[in-house]
């Protein structure tokens, strides 16, 4: 029997649906293509981040919000947002 293509690992965190549409492929490779050097380190790119997460009110089709990145830098950027503190909602006025 053939070798089923391997497919890429989905995190828990990976909550938007976009990533596995025809569009979104499509989009990855002609970003990734027009610009293939980490914007970072300017190493091999390998990932399209987008700039403001999705869950955070980043438009998640808009060339704006997106950047090549290098599975490195991709993991470390998104290690530092996931430790960065979080609002929900109308932001509350401290008392004081």
């Amino acid at each position: 029997m053939p070798e089923q293509p391997k497919r890429e690992k989905q995190t828990r965190k990976a909550r938007w649906h976009g990533y596995g549409t025809t569009r979104w492929r499509k989009m990855r490779a002609r970003l990734l293509a027009l610009h293939p050097l980490c914007v970072e380190c300017t190493g091999i790119a390998t990932v399209l981040d987008h700039i403001t997460a999705v869950r955070d009110g980043g438009d998640p089709w808009a060339e704006s919000n997106l950047q090549s990145l290098c599975e490195s830098c991709h993991n470390s950027k998104s290690g530092r947002e996931s430790h960065a503190p979080r609002t929900y909602g109308p932001q509350r006025r401290q008392r004081g």
